[in-house]
């Protein structure tokens, strides 16, 4: 006998079902052999199959166990791209991202174990119809968290004892390293024109487990601040503490930021421009402000899409730098 299709059976079975029902509950039984007819998924095509296998070694010497791990797993993300001219529409960009992290720790009897920082590599894939497409870029860095918040691409590096945690920011769509803030300090603008017309303001205070790498080689610097386009960093500022002051004067600052203006005389952590232009003419005649204290703040004026350094007000002996960009 012929093997009938499944598209056949299917006919066949909700043939049965309104024969069968059809006399005590017409309506629910061609209800029920529509849905089987109609509402089973179509069967998708593996655009992606990946696999990401994790590893653990564990050695023993005088000075205890050793534990090696390298996990690896893979993460979905989309978001609108910024990159393209405010009069055209923005594509979705679909991402696969390789998440790749490293930990070593040292536990001997009886005493605490001891950590050393792990390396995080992110390799991101694009994904369109035809599958994943080859790696875009990498990001390297020490951390302990990845996640995604849109475009961003956050790496947590938790503190010790008294110092703060910190987060890298990178963009997704560029690969480029944004800024690194501690305590989600960061404050934004919007204007008119899609995602390519916003920028954050972020600060990184000492002490971190960054410092190292947020700071360089710089002495007597309390915190860096930093302008940004979704895409890439626009200007990264040192905060340079008086020659007096002791290092730990950072443990007792607030680090709020905010954008004051004459609308917001008080100061708010975003203001939106409610109308097009270039960015130069958007972003400007307002004034980003830290808190330090109760009593002391630090003001840089923004101007023509720039903080400009010259013009800030700082308390006394207080200094800002401007660092390049990497």
């Amino acid at each position: 006998m012929e093997r009938r299709s499944e598209a056949k059976r299917k006919r066949i079975l909700a043939g049965a079902i309104v024969s069968g029902l059809g006399s005590v509950f017409p309506g629910a039984a061609l209800y029920l052999a529509v849905n089987l007819l109609v509402a089973q998924p179509a069967a998708a095509a593996d655009l992606v199959a990946e696999q990401a296998t994790s590893s653990v070694t564990v050695d023993q010497d005088d000075k205890g166990f050793h534990i090696h791990t390298e996990s690896r797993n893979y993460l979905y993300n989309s978001f609108v791209a910024a990159t393209v001219e405010a009069t055209t529409t923005a594509p979705l960009l679909r991402q696969i991202l390789l998440v790749e992290k490293v930990s070593t720790l040292t536990e001997a009897d009886n005493e605490d174990p001891e950590y050393e920082p792990s390396l995080i590599k992110v390799t991101v894939f694009p994904l369109t119809d035809k599958g994943k497409g080859p790696a875009q870029f990498t990001i390297a860095t020490s951390g302990e968290e990845v996640k995604t918040e849109g475009s961003d691409l956050i790496i947590t590096r938790p503190g010790c004892c008294v110092e703060y945690t910190t987060k890298a920011v990178y963009s997704l769509e560029t690969g480029k390293y944004l800024f690194n803030a501690t305590g989600d300090q960061w404050a934004t603008l919007g204007a008119k024109g899609g995602f390519a017309m916003s920028r954050s303001a972020a600060v990184h205070m000492a002490p971190s487990a960054a410092d190292d790498d947020v700071f360089g080689k710089a002495e007597h610097a309390g915190a860096v601040i930093t302008y940004a386009s979704p895409t890439a960093p626009l200007q990264r500022i040192m905060v340079m503490l008086p020659q007096e002051a002791e290092n730990d004067v950072t443990l007792n600052w607030d680090g709020t930021l905010l954008w004051v203006s004459s609308d917001y005389p008080d100061g708010t952590n975003h203001i939106y421009v409610d109308r097009s232009d270039k960015p130069e003419n958007v972003f400007t005649a307002a004034t980003l402000r830290m808190k330090l204290d109760e009593d002391n703040v630090i003001d840089i004026p923004l101007r023509g899409d720039r903080l400009d350094i010259a013009a800030a007000k700082l308390p006394k002996g207080y200094s800002l730098t401007e660092m390049p960009l990497q």
